[in-house]
């Protein structure tokens, strides 16, 4: 590597580090999102671990391998890494390991291992830039903390930023573009071509996102609206006219009722709620009736129709709140609407808990 090369690796030594960070966090969050959705939540756990897994073994191998040990090599494995991460979840979909099978077969059983190889492997390549450029700037290492320490902060805001502006699935093509931008830093001029073409890859594979990073299932009822942000995947079911019901990371589900401002129509066994919450109403001369997690709405609409002195609802999934106090995409009449309903959300959960005790 020339003189003038190096100067500019130790020069950009901070800024990179805060790129490499702001790609790799926001990656296992959405990551996290992505697989606990479409597989089990236990995933979240296996995620965290394969990344501090990958980070150590990058710089163990350049430990044990002299021949990786090359600052010149820096931007080769910043860029490896961008590849492992914008390809990286949709060979898992590919693979699709089903986890209720594990041990029923050694195929099963090669398909978790390559799985967790997968997703190790972007932490894996950012290990050895990591460690690389420590060691190059070892004379300097609390500006590299520091920059580390605000790449991951920063990090944590875009991930959830992006995934709520574009769409989780989506966000996780976009997470390798700061990663990439300090491969640009340094590589060699002629170089610098391919992790642009990597950059330009991710942006246009973005939109196949929520194709490619689902797996295929069996639907209960047709499904007329989606919506994935930070919080969780939302699905709209519609089982009939005037029925239709939220799930909820593909586990949750809460029905949604057409509600016409007939009151009468929703006393006693008039609609064959899921739950009903007519005896425990009836309980109480004047009662003050809470929901935790409303979701759709159907047992604060019983507890109306039932006349309850007050009735709060509590939801911390800000998008179902706003599809039932606004109406959703697809012109659905709002579920719930009554001016004595005190709807909260996650800010104000504390809050109601505490004046209901």
């Amino acid at each position: 590597m020339a003189l003038a090369e190096k100067d500019d690796m130790k020069k950009n030594g901070s800024l990179v580090i805060a790129l490499i960070s702001l790609t790799l966090i926001p990656l296992e969050l959405t990551w996290t999102r992505i697989l606990s959705a479409e597989f089990f939540y236990t995933f979240a756990f296996l995620v965290l671990s394969l990344a501090v897994l990958g980070l150590g073994l990058g710089g163990l191998a350049l430990r044990l391998f002299e021949k990786l040990n090359r600052p010149g090599r820096i931007w080769l494995y910043l860029t490896l890494a961008a590849l492992c991460a914008v390809f990286g979840p949709t060979l898992v979909f590919l693979i699709a390991p089903d986890f209720s099978l594990l041990f029923t077969s050694w195929a099963t059983i090669g398909k978790l291992a390559l799985t967790i190889l997968i997703l190790m492997s972007a932490y894996f390549f950012g290990g050895m830039a990591l460690s690389l450029l420590f060691k190059q700037n070892h004379q300097d290492m609390p500006r590299l903390y520091r920059a580390d320490l605000l790449g991951a902060g920063f990090g944590v805001l875009a991930a959830i930023w992006a995934m709520n502006l574009f769409g989780t699935p989506q966000a996780a093509f976009l997470m390798a573009l700061p990663i990439l931008a300090a491969s640009v830093l340094t590589a060699p001029r002629a170089a610098n071509v391919v992790p642009v073409v990597l950059a330009v890859i991710a942006i246009i594979l973005a939109p196949y996102g929520p194709s490619w990073l689902s797996l295929p299932r069996e639907e209960r009822a047709p499904v007329i609206y989606t919506h994935w942000d930070a919080m969780s995947k939302l699905k709209l079911y519609e089982y009939a006219p005037d029925s239709r019901g939220f799930n909820i990371d593909n586990i949750a589900n809460s029905p949604v009722y057409m509600f016409d401002g007939k009151w009468e129509d929703i006393k006693g066994d008039t609609i064959p709620w899921g739950i009903s919450v007519y005896y425990l109403v009836h309980q109480f001369d004047s009662c003050v009736f809470l929901s935790l997690g409303s979701g759709g709405g159907s047992d604060v609409l019983q507890a109306l129709g039932e006349e309850a002195a007050e009735v709060h609802a509590v939801e911390i999934n800000s998008h179902i709140n706003r599809m039932m106090l606004v109406a959703d995409t697809c012109g659905y009449t709002r579920a719930v609407h009554a001016p004595d309903t005190s709807l909260h959300g996650a800010d104000s959960l504390a809050r109601v808990a505490a004046d209901s005790a």
